[in-house]
């Protein structure tokens, strides 16, 4: 929809309506505003023309934004590769080198599964997780302490 608010201001104006109204405060808020807020940042938009993968997780740029969805596919037809994680196999997901078809509420599993092969293989950056995630703050098991305190340096053994 949000490729289409230009021509809808037209639409409404060519009428001599000065009003239109967008539900933007139900779904689209949080995805504007949130990342600013909480990393100083936007959202972004992934760099396709120099991308070699694209993982889509529960998105659908196809049926949620139109002008990505174009980008993608120039990209894909480039030789990029694409990864979706979707329980549709839907959009995109018909298009993908990997379609992963979850089954629902089961994406957390995967998430830490990543995380800790990602953990596992030392795939990660130290010193952006020191300063931007709660890692530091994660127990021990075995001993109930704090994984990072003073004198011992290290995150993750």
């Amino acid at each position: 929809m949000a490729d289409a608010f230009g021509w809808i201001h037209r639409l409404a104006h060519a009428y001599g309506s000065p009003n239109v109204l967008f539900a933007t405060e139900n779904c689209n808020w949080h995805k504007d505003f949130s990342p600013q807020l909480t990393f100083g940042a936007g959202f972004g938009v992934p760099d396709l023309q120099h991308s070699g993968c694209l993982l889509l997780w529960g998105a659908n740029p196809s049926t949620s934004w139109l002008a990505l969805a174009l980008e993608i596919n120039k990209a894909l037809k480039r030789g990029m590769k694409l990864i979706v994680i979707d329980p549709r196999g839907e959009g995109l997901a018909r298009k993908a080198d990997l379609w992963l078809r979850l089954r629902p509420g089961s994406d957390k599993a995967l998430a830490l599964g990543l995380a800790g092969e990602l953990l596992r293989m030392g795939a990660f950056d130290r010193d952006f997780l020191l300063s931007w995630s709660n890692g530091p703050w994660l127990v021990r098991d075995e001993t109930n302490e704090l994984l990072l305190k003073a004198g011992h340096p290290q995150v993750w053994t």
